[in-house]
């Protein structure tokens, strides 16, 4: 991404409060544009073909059309649009089902200003860190459909073999942990990690960090510690 560059976000939620509040936190960040609004997940596709908008930051639950749904459909269709789900503490099997969906990370709604525009900026690179709770969560559903999964594989091809580091860092991805820990954790820098993640993407191919944990749980390369 060029450094001048402008990140194009369009706000989904069924609240105008919610939208209003987002929309004024964009309009303060210099290297972002609120490029539209919708209030369901039908609008949000519509939105998305008219607008093309880097990163759509997306309520969950909504009525006619969830974020899940149209998480799922903006992926199919856009694959290069980065979806960030909002949720409530309340609703974390849902962000769950979204992340399965295609979202690259989740948001809870009352985030601090600069912790939501700096999710907006690791949406856009495909970087967002799942929380330990979540990456549980996650690997949870995961494993719960794997059986089905790994006959598929076995009729595809092997899983990949990841050089000793890349499956280090992409187990810690798994953990939840964030670039600056991995980074302390494996005694690198965050350039290096980040290159790690993008070569992990590569192999096995996928966009984005999370797709990367939900691949990993799959093929069985990474084991979930849970309850830890």
């Amino acid at each position: 991404m060029a450094e001048a560059e402008t990140t194009r976000v369009l706000i989904v939620d069924d609240h105008a409060l919610v939208r209003d509040a987002l929309r004024l936190y964009l309009m303060s960040a210099e290297d972002m544009d609120c490029v539209g609004e919708a209030a369901d997940g039908a609008e949000a596709v519509e939105q998305v073909a008219d607008l093309t908008p880097h990163v759509v930051l997306m309520d969950i639950q909504m009525p006619r059309v969830d974020g899940v749904a149209a998480a799922r459909e903006i992926r199919r269709r856009w694959p290069e649009v980065a979806v960030l789900a909002l949720s409530t503490f309340s609703a974390e099997h849902r962000v769950v089902e979204i992340l399965r969906a295609g979202a690259v990370g989740y948001l809870i709604k009352d985030a601090r200003k600069d912790r939501i525009l700096d999710a907006v900026r690791q949406a856009r690179e495909g970087a967002v860190p799942l929380s330990a709770r979540v990456a549980e969560l996650l690997a949870l559903s995961v494993l719960a459909d794997r059986s089905a999964f790994e006959a598929a594989v076995q009729r595809a091809q092997p899983v990949p073999q990841l050089p000793p580091r890349e499956r280090e860092a992409l187990g810690l991805a798994a953990r939840g942990l964030n670039n600056a820990e991995m980074a302390a954790a494996m005694t690198v820098t965050e350039r290096t990690i980040k290159a790690h993640m993008a070569s992990l993407c590569r192999r096995l191919g996928v966009r984005d960090r999370v797709q990367l944990v939900i691949r990993a749980f799959e093929l069985g390369i990474v084991e979930p510690q849970l309850g830890r």
